[in-house]
């Protein structure tokens, strides 16, 4: 993770290379790094929220070595402008740290199969092998090539129906307690 940081920031730093491409990058990186990373959320959530696409052009050909397009140079100067607020890259590079030291002293949890999703008339259940009460219940979403955890609960019988958010999940759906490893 740092050293994706550190190498973005390089890119975000060196003054020959085109403003449009560095926030294209941070963009892309935060895009795709953030959703793993609790600390990296921290430092950097805020900056990446504000990326929207009503803020820049982003269809903008930042290759083209045209000088007089006024279009272009405004994206550009734009695009300028937004890397400047990141002047605090220091104290937000702190923050990710602090956030990565609190969460690596957490007790650290996994997931034990616990059931699977079944269906009892014409509405979907969690199914338990055996019900052991205040287990904190999830299953793994899988939509459109990206999983996602979906939170079910607490366990508080062999049998219940799924909440709301989980109408979605596939009949035979694997269900998990999560447990503490300490």
């Amino acid at each position: 993770e740092l050293n994706k940081i550190r190498t973005d920031r390089i890119a975000l730093t060196e003054p020959y290379i085109d403003p449009l491409f560095k926030l294209f990058l941070y963009r892309r990186l935060l895009e795709k790094m953030l959703p793993a990373s609790e600390a990296l959320e921290e430092g950097f959530g805020d900056f990446s929220r504000g990326l929207t696409d009503d803020l820049l052009d982003w269809d903008t050909n930042w290759l083209s070595v045209e000088t007089k397009n006024p279009e272009l140079n405004a994206t550009r100067e734009k695009a300028e402008e937004i890397l400047g607020r990141v002047s605090n890259w220091d104290s937000r590079k702190q923050k990710m740290a602090q956030a990565f030291t609190q969460g690596s002293k957490r007790s650290l949890r996994s997931l034990q199969w616990i059931g699977w999703v079944g269906v009892q008339g014409d509405k979907r259940i969690c199914l338990l092998k055996k019900a052991e009460p205040g287990l904190e219940l999830v299953a793994i979403s899988y939509a459109d090539r990206k999983s996602e955890i979906v939170k079910l609960g607490v366990c508080s019988e062999a049998s219940f129906p799924l909440p709301d958010n989980a109408a979605s999940l596939p009949v035979g759906s694997a269900i998990y307690a999560l447990t503490a490893t300490d």
